[in-house]
């Protein structure tokens, strides 16, 4: 983006972050005069205490509760129109999503449709919800997807496989409550997986076209707090470091939020459906191959991602030294957090269809492929994903 043009940002969302941040929830809802929510959650956190934790500010609210824990890894059309018929027979005045990305965009697509004089499937796409939804809290105890920032929500169609979006200014939360405390039963692998997608979308959004000096500073910071705290957090469960991966992973979500994403999630979205893995180690697995191939295209900025990252004992020679050396880098630290470095230990399958896959990646995840900072066709896309296959940088073209 050139210097001094026009560039805008949207951040309605009242953010409240830090240890002791979900004390902020209480308050809230006695100051606009809520009597009764749905909380949208999954029954795996019932096991670690959150739940509860979180119905106590509730009950402090005098707030009569509903429950929907039916979300599962991957929402899909029917769990979403499950939570939407909750929230119109309890008739409820707030949706309150506790919980991963799946749950916080179960939570948002409860909150519109519910409102909405369409239904779901005519809702999908870029701007089309006509009004806003009930009042809506987001709760993120991962710190990876930054729903809880971001205007969009991902669902599956059940029929299909198909991934699908909403993508709406009526989606943002009026509020955010990113505790990092809510992170520490957090397992390692998925830890690991979430922290990916976190830093997936800080450096996809610090590269893509769409890019402005706002989303490069907030870019910068979440690479930053990853490259100090990734590790700890996943091999230690450190304080510091879940308190940085969570700010990190909100301000990478508010970057991609106005700045978009690119190729990264574009090759995911095949790979997930084909194969039903988790989007974080997707991300995490596809990530070192795209930067790979757009190294040539912005090395200066790869210099500043490695920089920022902590990627570098001396300074490189050239920028483009810098940018392999980040890549490189990154490699090497998702594959010390656990995460697979070639596709083909992953899957079940010898000769994956790239050619299908690339079509996909197409037409399914046009906005992506745009953005992204080198051009992409359907060759250049099936030679990326062989090389991640192989687990070998070198065969990017």
């Amino acid at each position: 983006m050139a210097t001094h043009t026009r560039a805008g940002f949207q951040m309605p969302t009242q953010f409240e972050y830090g240890y002791d941040s979900l004390s902020a929830l209480s308050p809230y809802l006695d100051t606009h005069s809520i009597d009764s929510a749905l909380l949208v959650t999954d029954q795996r956190l019932e096991a670690t205490g959150i739940i509860d934790t979180v119905i106590e500010q509730l009950v402090q609210a005098n707030i009569d509760i509903s429950m929907f824990k039916d979300v599962t890894t991957e929402p899909t059309f029917d769990i979403a129109r499950r939570a939407v018929d909750r929230v119109e027979a309890e008739d409820v005045e707030m949706v309150i999503g506790l919980g991963g990305g799946s749950v916080l965009d179960t939570a948002k697509t409860a909150s519109i449709v519910s409102q909405a004089p369409k239904s779901l499937t005519e809702l999908l796409g870029f701007q089309t919800i006509p009004n806003p939804g009930l009042p809506l809290v987001l709760i993120p105890t991962t710190a990876g997807t930054g729903s809880e920032v971001s205007n969009g929500a991902v669902l599956t169609d059940n029929q299909e496989g198909y991934k699908h979006v909403l993508i709406d200014d009526h989606l943002f939360a009026d509020l955010s409550i990113v505790d990092p405390a809510l992170t520490e039963s957090l397992p390692s692998p998925v830890a690991a997986s979430t922290g990916a997608d976190a830093l997936t979308h800080a450096i996809e959004a610090y590269v893509t076209t769409e890019r402005t000096p706002m989303t490069d500073m907030l870019c910068l910071d979440a690479i930053e707090r990853i490259g100090n705290g990734y590790l700890p957090a996943v091999t230690a469960n450190e304080r510091d470091a879940r308190y940085n991966m969570s700010l990190a992973a909100s301000h990478a979500g508010m970057a991609f939020t106005n700045a978009g994403l690119g190729a990264v999630h574009a090759l995911t979205y095949p790979v997930g459906k084909q194969f039903h893995l988790g989007h974080g180690l997707v991300n995490g697995l596809l990530l070192p191959y795209v930067m790979q191939y757009n190294v040539t295209k912005v090395p200066e900025r790869y210099s500043d991602i490695g920089d920022a990252i902590g990627a570098f004992e001396s300074p490189p020679e050239t920028a483009i030294d810098a940018g392999y050396q980040t890549v490189e880098y990154v490699h090497s630290l998702l594959e010390a957090a656990g995460l697979p470095t070639a596709l083909k230990t992953v899957v079940n399958a010898p000769n994956p269809d790239f050619e299908e896959f690339s079509e996909i990646a197409l037409e399914y995840s046009t906005h992506n492929i745009e953005n992204n900072p080198r051009q992409l066709g359907k060759k250049r896309i099936i030679a990326i994903f062989e090389a991640a296959f192989e687990g070998d940088l070198q065969m990017v073209p």
